[in-house]
């Protein structure tokens, strides 16, 4: 059997509280024993994703990630960097010192320091950083700092600073892609900036030439803005909660639970006859 499946971790297999679900951490363990591929196809960098790839027994068998959505991909026991997709230098440092002249804070991934988010503003050493996920680090970015490994680029805007931001990421001679995720419940909106031509699809379409995996064997599991791709391009196999925003439901006609109610769990049994 070469059947893989592609799971998108926060808001689809983890809840709004990073929960996982029992029945959905079952069904992906034993989907595996049944010689099903699992894979994670996710934002985080590797550092956040070992834990979770151990208790799913995905680093047991498949052992891969797609990880900084789609900027590299790794086995998930080791640091072992693949179709590493970096963004432009002189492209980074534009984009820094714009945040930084705006009062935006950034997150900046330095895909071989991947226990770490570099930041561009001066840190509250009495804070706490918001939204940082487990096993990170968040330091500021010093004359150390090496801008040639940067692959991603995470920040929240405040809605009055929206337009400037995406009038300037807009720029042509910015070597980009971005991608952003807008609450009209949340006093900011999401931007990840990847280099030009970066997305998950883009690491699945690595693994499934590499692992000679045929489209039709390929299951996806997502539920964000950077999902959109790779919903879009295995659409009858793609499945989304039906807590996810309108803009990604109305992209695929599988529907499933939320993770709160562990909808992929419940569609794993479902397709593979599990229970």
């Amino acid at each position: 059997m070469n059947k893989i499946i592609y799971l998108d971790i926060d808001g689809t297999i983890l809840d709004k509280n990073k929960n996982l679900g029992d029945l959905t951490r079952d069904a992906i363990i034993n989907v595996q024993k049944k010689g099903v591929k699992v894979a994670f196809a996710t934002g985080r960098t590797f550092a956040e994703v070992t834990e979770l790839a151990a208790t799913l027994e995905i680093n047991k068998n498949f052992k891969e990630s797609i990880c900084c959505n789609g900027s590299y991909v790794s086995n998930t026991n080791y640091f072992e960097p693949e179709n590493v997709r970096t963004i432009e230098t002189k492209s980074v440092k534009r984009i820094v010192d714009y945040l930084t002249l705006k009062e935006i804070k950034a997150y900046i991934i330095d895909y071989l320091e991947p226990a770490i988010y570099f930041s561009n503003i001066k840190l509250d050493r009495y804070g706490v950083e918001q939204g940082i996920l487990p096993n990170m680090r968040v330091i500021e970015i010093d004359e150390y700092f090496n801008w040639n490994n940067v692959v991603l680029i995470a920040l929240y805007c405040p809605k009055d600073k929206y337009d400037d931001l995406e009038s300037f990421l807009k720029n042509k001679d910015l070597d980009i892609d971005f991608i952003c995720s807008k609450s009209s419940r949340k006093a900011t909106d999401l931007f990840m900036i990847s280099s030009k031509n970066t997305s998950k699809l883009v690491g699945i379409e690595y693994l499934n030439k590499k692992y000679n995996i045929k489209d039709e064997d390929v299951y996806i599991f997502g539920d964000g803005i950077n999902d959109v791709e790779m919903i879009k391009r295995f659409k009858k196999n793609a499945y989304v909660p039906r807590s996810a925003p309108s803009y990604i439901k109305i992209l695929s006609e599988n529907m499933i639970e939320s993770p709160e109610n562990d909808g992929v769990g419940k569609k794993i049994n479902q397709l593979f006859d599990l229970k």
